[in-house]
Parts: C-alpha cells; structure tokens; sequence
C-alpha cells in the first residue's frame, strides 16, 4: 500500500493586519511624514505663530516667560515645549519641527496601547483614520498648541480602549501610562480638556453600569491625578481667564458653535469616505449581532460609549460658547481622533469577520484614500494665507523701483493690539519686523510721515481676515494721519493688504 501524502496546507493570506497591512501602514506614515515635513517648510506663519515664537524666546527669564504663557488663558506646556526646543533654530518654520517629536511620541503610545492581539485592527484603523485627518498635516504645521492637543487626544483614545483590555502590561504599568496620556491630554488646551474630560466621563460611567467598579475607580483615579493641574490652572487664573473673553474675538451665539463642531464632524467623516463606510458597515453587522445575542457588542459598546462623551463634551463647550464665546474650528481639533476612533471600532469589527484576502484588499483602499488625503491636505496647507504673502508682494515691488518706502499701517491692528493679552501689542510690531527682515526691505519709523518721490509709498497691513477697506477709505485714514497721500491703489493679498500709495504733486 502506498502511504496516504499528508494533505497539503491550504495558503492563506494573514489576516489584518498582516506583513500586507503592515506595509501598507509603513508607506502612509512615510507619506505623511514628508508630507509634514514639506508643509513645515513651504507653510508661511499666520499671527498666533509670531505670538508663540515671541513668549517662548528663550532670552526672557523662565519666570518671566511663565506669566507671558499663563496670560494666553490656556496652561503653558506647548509654550514650555517650545521654548525647550529652542535649539532647532530661530525660525517659526525651524521651530515646527517640535511636532515632529509630538508624532514620533504619539505614534508610540498608541503603538503600546493597541498592538495586543485583540486591539491590533482597531489600531491599524485608527492610525489610517488619523493620518487621513485634516489636522494631521494642516495643525502639524504651525507653532501652536493644536497639533499637541489632537496628539495628546489621539493617545488617550488608546489608553481609554485599551485600558485593562489588551493586558498589555503590569497593572500598576498600565495604570501609569493611563495617567501619563491623560495627563498630557486634560493640561493642553481648555477646549481639548473639556473634549477628552467627556470621554474619559462617559467610560467611567460605562465600566460603572457594567458592574466594573474597581476598574472605574483606577480609571477615576488616574483621570483626577492628571486632570489636577487644569483644575489648578483654573483656579488661579478664572478671574482673568473671564476677563479676557468679556470683549472676545470669537463670534457668540448658538449658530456658531454649532457651524464650528458640525464643521468638524464633517471633515473626520470625509477625509476617507472607504473607512467611513467600511465604519458604517461594521456598525450595522454588529448591531445585529447585538440583536442576536441580546446583548450589545463590545466594540459597539466602546463606539457607543465614545459617542456619549462627545455629546457630553459638545454640550458642555456649547454651553459656555454660549456665556463666553470660545469655539473655532481649530480648538476642536480633539474632535478628530475620538470620530476616528469610533470609525476604528466599526471598521476592524467588519475586518474581523470577512475572509482575509477581501480583508486585505478593503485595507489596500483605504490605503489608497489615505494617500490621496495626505496630498490634498498637504496642497491646502502650504496654499493657506500668510504673512509671507504680503511680504513677497512689497519685496517684488521694491525689486522694481529700490527707493520705495514701506510704512505698517496700525489702523487696522489697533482693535487687535490693544485686546488682551497686553503682548499683541509687542507681537504686532516683532511679526512685522521679522518678514521685513526675511525679505530683505527696511521699515519706516512710527513716528516718519515722509513719502518717496520717484517711487510708491506702501501702507502694510496684516492679519485683518474679512475686514472690509476701499482704496480711499483707507487713504482718509493716512492723510488724516498727516501723510501727503494723493492717489492709491490697494493690493489685496490673503488675509492682509497692501496700499499702493503716490504723494500729492
């Protein structure tokens, strides 16, 4: 008889993820890390990016520079971080290299948080989900506080979801790390504590109902730990916090705040239709696996839970939007990893359950769209306005005719200079000295009212986004000022202007 021949093993791609994903993983973030690094450089600075490169020169005294940090109404740690990395240059676009460190830094902690086994799909999502974000790029950079902040947050949705579930070290290990990451998150930005101090709320609440009261009292331990020095920070400066904002910039009224945080909610969910629909898909197969068993999914759960403390969160920001205005946009930015998180849990929960060839090719589109995300947030970023704009524009005129005179015109900055903190009034005349400085053209004195002869006199303006100037309203405003101004002609350029302006004869 001849022996039967051992059955041959059937080949089987690896499941998600895999040696594929993984690559495919590897090619993104080196996308998005050129891709950053190429924005860093190309990106001009807009106003809040002088501000920190002036509070955070390493010249002033620490305790100095501690009460110019604390005047910003938020806790000082992007401007201590700053400051510290003082060394990689003088420049705002050298200085942005801080967020590379933040990403580095990120990428390891969620790396930690959610690569055991059970975690490792929703963490290849998330990391997908994140790198497709509008802030990936647009908020790393600039030399502000939001990119920290979507950081620090992306972090603590690892911690929150993997917290006593991945069993990914000691108690007491995990347990630190937990209050690490939540520490760096509640103490950057007051409307990223609020965002994170929801979710953290809301799984509390959750592990509560459950049944899990030692693991909510560790988790309400580690919250109250790291959430101390917000509440500090708070505490001290409420008083001036509240009177910094009676007079605010910030538009008011429920409209605003609910256009800002819609605004927002509709970037996560576009920025890669394939892992929002592969989410929504999920989502519906485990709802009716929740219907079966009569009892909810876990990652239903957690999505579910994560969804309540944003509407805890967005409530309670729109409830103090609607005493003292504080909601744009980019103090959002926290929005963005916890909407990515829960497009994780929906879309690794549909990875799970489907064969692994189809696994792996539904994770090489989103791929793809993650891609062609990094590209055009990449484009948009370094085409947004600038203070660079206006400066090319008065230096190529100056090529042209060398003899011209530039003058900064301070009536539209002087709502602007005299708003709290008292540093705008600095930071006005530091910005505008430093890209005169990088173009290569003087500027006139305050107190000069003279005009050139044979060239154009200009009247620079900066950082006035939507207001409203005509060539001779602004001219009025400059005679009255006692310049000799007969014709002008105005130059609108991003979110500044030029006047083009010729003396009387």
């Amino acid at each position: 008889m001849i022996p039967d021949r051992p059955a041959r093993a059937r080949y089987r791609l690896p499941t998600a993820p895999s040696v594929w994903t993984g690559a495919m993983l590897s090619i993104v973030y080196i996308a998005l890390v050129f891709a950053i690094v190429t924005a860093m450089r190309m990106r001009g600075p807009w106003y809040d990016e002088f501000y920190t490169l002036y509070v955070a020169r390493p010249g002033i005294p620490l305790h100095q520079a501690v009460g110019l940090w604390l005047a910003d109404n938020h806790p000082p740690l992007f401007y201590a971080l700053t400051r510290a990395t003082a060394w990689a240059g003088a420049t705002i676009e050298e200085r942005r290299i801080l967020n590379l460190f933040l990403l580095v830094g990120a990428c390891i902690q969620i790396a930690w948080w959610l690569t055991p086994p059970g975690l490792r799909r929703i963490g290849w999502v998330f990391a997908i989900a994140l790198a497709s974000a509008w802030p990936a790029i647009d908020r790393a950079a600039e030399l502000r506080s939001n990119y920290l902040a979507a950081a620090a947050a992306a972090v603590a949705l690892a911690a929150l979801v993997g917290y006593e579930r991945g069993q990914r070290a000691h108690p007491r290990i995990e347990w630190a790390m937990l209050t690490f990451a939540l520490l760096i998150a509640l103490n950057v930005h007051l409307a990223a504590s609020i965002v994170v101090g929801g979710l953290v709320a809301a799984t509390i609440l959750r592990r509560l109902l459950a049944h899990e009261g030692q693991s909510a009292v560790r988790l309400t331990a580690a919250a109250t730990l790291a959430a101390a020095p917000m509440l500090l920070h708070l505490a001290l400066s409420f008083g001036r916090i509240e009177a910094n904002t009676r007079d605010f910039w910030i538009k008011g009224g429920f409209g605003a705040a609910r256009w800002a945080i819609e605004i927002e909610v509709e970037r996560i969910l576009t920025a890669n239709l394939p892992v929002t629909i592969l989410a929504v898909a999920g989502f519906l197969v485990l709802a009716y696996r929740s219907w079966q068993d009569r009892r909810l999914a876990a990652a239903l759960d957690r999505a579910i839970t994560l969804g309540v403390g944003l509407v805890i969160a967005c409530v309670l920001m729109v409830a103090i939007h609607l005493w003292r205005p504080f909601i744009i946009d980019r103090y959002l930015v926290t929005l963005h990893p916890a909407i990515a998180m829960i497009l994780a849990l929906g879309a690794s929960a549909l990875l799970e359950r489907i064969r692994p060839l189809l696994a792996v090719l539904l994770s090489a589109v989103m791929t793809i769209a993650t891609l062609l995300a990094i590209q055009t947030n990449m484009i948009r970023t370094v085409s947004q306005a600038s203070w660079y704009d206006t400066g090319r524009t008065i230096a190529a005129i100056r090529r042209g005719c060398p003899s011209t005179l530039v003058h900064v015109d301070w009536n539209g900055n002087r709502r602007a200079m005299a708003a709290p903190p008292s540093e705008n009034r600095a930071v006005f005349p530091y910005a505008y000295r430093l890209v005169a400085a990088r173009y290569g053209f003087a500027l006139a004195t305050d107190g000069d009212r003279s005009m050139a002869r044979d060239c154009p006199t200009l009247f620079w303006t900066e950082h006035v986004a939507g207001e409203k100037v005509t060539e001779e309203g602004l001219a009025a405003q400059l005679r009255a000022d006692g310049f000799p101004i007969g014709r002008a002609r105005l130059i609108r350029i991003g979110d500044g202007h030029v006047l083009e302006t010729w003396p009387t004869r």
